[in-house]
C-alpha cells in the first residue's frame, strides 16, 4: 500500500493540470479536477471490499483473513 501512495504522488506530480487551470468557470474547474483525481485514484488505489463479521476477534484483520483464504 505505501508503494501505491508513492505512485499516486508521482502521477499527481506528472499530471497535466491545464484543464483545471484554464477553465474559467469554477464549476468547470471543480469538474475537471474531480475527474482527473478520480481517474488517478482508480489507477493507483483501487477500491476493495472488506467483509467483517460481528463474531470476528479484534485481531482478525483483513490481511489475516486474506492470508487464511490463500492458505
Amino acid at each position: 500500500m505505501p508503494s501505491n501512495l508513492k505512485l499516486l504522488g508521482v502521477k499527481l506530480d506528472q499530471e497535466e493540470w491545464r484543464p483545471v487551470f484554464d477553465a474559467l468557470d469554477v464549476d468547470d474547474k471543480v469538474g475537471n479536477f474531480t475527474s482527473l483525481a478520480v481517474e488517478l485514484l482508480d489507477e493507483t488505489l483501487p477500491e476493495i471490499t472488506v467483509r467483517t463479521d460481528s463474531s470476528d476477534k479484534p485481531w482478525m484483520t483483513p490481511h489475516i483473513k486474506k492470508e487464511i483464504k490463500a492458505r
